[in-house]
């Protein structure tokens, strides 16, 4: 990790060569396995594809553990897990620059039961598909050169590489929740078409309203055990202290043994890029996150030169796509 800023602000060059690439070198690993290739402005970082060749193509070799971990800091830092992921929606790495396609099974049409000499049941399931198609998310930091002359430049590289997983994970789980569809931004699971919804009678919603939610969400072949719900922080603090019923001492957001928030039982994911005053009940198996290929860095020393500084810039090609909508149902005024 020492020779990240090096790296970065080196990059502009002639004859750049990735110290991490180098190393990999050293551990006689061939070119399709380089984390990183010489361009004349950008670096591709190494991600979780690289990371897992990687751990399976070194094992044993001396050294390899420490560059391997020092390669899945950065991957996760360049393209870290968002909520959607911790509460089970799927995501796919994949090469190439083509769109994907995902097979959607009709809930409501997926077989029968056949006796001796009875004809076989006769279905008619409506063939469709959800395309992901590739979406450029952008990310930057700034940080003084001055961290570039410190003797202990290690410290302040793991602190870059939280700034740099902290703005990428933002840009990419706002674009996913409540991503337009327009301007190249992804359709986000909270304004995709075909999706549900319920409207609020006040900001917090009732219990009765949180039910109607499931309802919906159980009429579309939505399982209450697979289930999740997410919204902002404020609104998970709006139910911490919303009791039903009134005076009962029990509340609609409650933290189970486990230390997991439920609301009605079901499991509650937490995102300050949900949309405000909102609240999704979805399925998460029935949700997909692509993306792309490696993501690449941009080190702009130029922009910020008046105040000594340098940008970064982080580009994920990215998308997000829900194969069920229908099971997806949006509560709010």
């Amino acid at each position: 990790m020492e020779g990240l800023l090096r790296s970065l602000e080196d990059i502009h060059h002639d004859g750049y060569e990735s110290r991490i690439a180098q190393t990999m070198s050293e551990h006689g690993l061939d070119a399709q396995h380089m984390p990183a290739w010489k361009y004349s402005r950008a670096i591709a970082l190494p991600d979780n594809r690289l990371v897992r060749a990687l751990t399976a193509t070194t094992s044993g070799a001396a050294g390899a553990d420490a560059t391997v971990g020092a390669l899945a800091e950065v991957a996760q830092a360049a393209r870290p897990a968002t909520v959607l992921e911790a509460l089970g929606v799927p995501r796919r790495e994949i090469g190439g620059a083509a769109a994907l396609e995902f097979p959607i099974v009709d809930p409501f049409t997926i077989g029968g039961w056949q006796g001796e000499n009875v004809a076989g049941p006769k279905l008619n399931p409506t063939i469709k598909s959800a395309m992901a198609s590739p979406r450029m998310a952008i990310a930057h930091v700034e940080f003084s050169r001055n961290l570039r002359l410190q003797a202990n430049r290690g410290e302040a590289e793991q602190d870059i590489l939280q700034m740099l997983r902290d703005a990428a994970g933002a840009t990419v789980e706002r674009g996913f929740l409540q991503g337009t569809g327009s301007q190249n931004q992804p359709a986000g699971l909270m304004t995709v078409q075909g999706r549900g919804s319920r409207t609020f009678a006040g900001a917090t919603p009732t219990r009765t309203e949180l039910v109607n939610m499931v309802t919906d969400f159980t009429a579309q072949e939505g399982r209450i055990d697979r289930a999740a719900w997410l919204m902002t922080s404020a609104m998970a603090v709006a139910l911490m202290n919303t009791e039903a019923p009134a005076t009962s001492g029990r509340y609609l957001l409650e933290v189970d043994a486990n230390g997991t928030p439920r609301v009605l039982g079901i499991r509650v994911g937490v995102s300050n890029h949900a949309l405000a005053g909102r609240i999704m009940l979805f399925q998460p198996e029935n949700c997909r996150i692509v993306f792309w290929g490696p993501a690449f860095a941009l080190a702009d020393k130029y922009s910020l030169d008046t105040s000594g500084g340098t940008r970064l810039v982080v580009y994920n090609t990215c998308d997000v796509v829900a194969t069920l909508p229908l099971q997806i149902i949006i509560g709010g005024q």
